[in-house]
Order: C-alpha cells, then structure tokens, then sequence
C-alpha cells in the first residue's frame, strides 16, 4: 500500500475515531445540521444518526439547553465577529435522549464552502466524562487547577495570534476570612459554602471556564468585554 493511500484511509476513517465529538451545520436562520459522528451522536445518547436527527430536530440550536441556548448563541456571535480566523469556544449543557444533563465544551470554526455555504464545524469535548479521570474538584464540580491552567493557555494563545479578537480577562476570587468561618461553622457548613459559591459564580458567568483553584480560592476565564458588561 502507497502512502498516498495510506493517508487516504486514514483520513477517510478520522471523523469517527477522534477522541470527541463532530458536528457540522449551517450558519443560517435555522442553523439545520448536516452532520454528526458516532462519537457526538453516542454523546447524545442515540443510537444512529436518523435517532440523533429526530431527537434534535435537525437544528443545532436543539442541542443546547434551553437555559443556555440565549448566551450560548450570544457568546458565538460576538467571538465571531471579533475573530480574523471565525473561531469560537463556548461550553454548555446538552439534554440526552434519556433526558440526563451533560456539560461540554464546544470548539467552533465558520468557514464558508462553495456549493454549500457558510457552515459550522464544531469540535465538542464532554466535560462529564472527562473530569471524572482527570483533574476534577470533587466538592463543586468545577475543573481543578492544573486542567484550568492547560485550557486557559490554549484560548489565550488563540486569542493572542488574532488582533480582533477581544482581550482574556482572569478573574481571581478569595474568600475573605473562610478559614474563621470553617472555625465557628465547622467544615460541613464550609462545604456547602463552597458549593453554593461555585454556584453563584456559574450563574453570573454562564458558559465560561470556572476553577477552584484550592479551598477558597476561585478563577474565571473570560473575555474582557464580557466582564465590563457584567459589573456596569
């Protein structure tokens, strides 16, 4: 066998091994899905890709929780329209067949086809799954330092090769005197602290990377436009 038909098999087969999910679809009033890959349409908790299409309806737009679907689409836009290279990163919850909620991080880059049109390709990883065997803060669910560290570093580095795209912020957050309130409180009660605490911080950064870092301390990846319009 040639290497020339060697890179042809394997590039062939590549859509359904990758380690994540692939979905394609138009960037259009509808958003309609062309394509999904075993990985994404097993994510989804479907059995084939007519299983998946039925579920979702065939729009993208059905994929996404619908108390998320508003800032999600927001959050693509304005990444879009401030890149040079129309890529974007959001993260978000999925409803499976089965109705159980999954969190994923989505990886987006539009680009227009001739003969079709303008399209999403979506790279989509499954946070569930993945920190459970990696790096995980078992307490509030949020990912621990170092897979913050690694994630942020891959958004900031794309950021910083595009001039348009909007300037990163990191948001550290310490909880002034914990340690006295785990004291009079005890431990348990620090606990659930902590957990309504990464609460709050996901509902006032929807769809962004949140980390503890260690006990209480908490960090937050986002845009800077974001955060000025979050504390007008």
């Amino acid at each position: 066998m040639t290497q020339e038909q060697i890179q042809h098999l394997v590039l062939q087969q590549m859509p359904e091994h990758l380690p994540g999910g692939i979905l394609i679809y138009r960037d259009n009033k509808r958003e309609e899905i062309l394509y999904a890959n075993s990985w994404f349409i097993s994510m989804m908790g479907c059995s084939s890709f007519e299983d998946f299409m039925e579920l979702t309806g065939g729009i993208f737009a059905n994929l996404v929780h619908p108390d998320d679907r508003d800032g999600v689409e927001r959050d693509i836009r304005e990444q879009i329209a401030g890149s040079r290279s129309k890529l974007d990163f959001v993260n978000y919850r999925i409803i499976r067949k089965d109705g159980s909620i999954r969190r994923v991080e989505e990886f987006g880059h539009r680009v227009f086809i001739p003969g079709v049109g303008t399209v999403f390709y979506v790279f989509f990883l499954d946070n569930d799954t993945k920190y459970k065997i990696y790096d995980m803060d078992s307490l509030t669910g949020l990912p621990g330092k170092t897979r913050f560290l690694k994630h942020a570093s891959v958004v900031m580095k794309l950021a910083s090769l595009d001039s348009k795209a909007p300037k990163m912020a990191l948001v550290y957050v310490n909880i002034h005197n914990f340690h006295l309130y785990n004291m009079r409180n005890g431990s348990e009660k620090g606990n659930q602290f902590l957990i309504r605490m990464a609460k709050v911080l996901k509902g006032n950064f929807p769809n962004k990377l949140i980390s503890r870092f260690e006990d209480d301390h908490f960090v937050i990846l986002t845009s800077l436009p974001a955060l000025k319009k979050r504390f007008r």
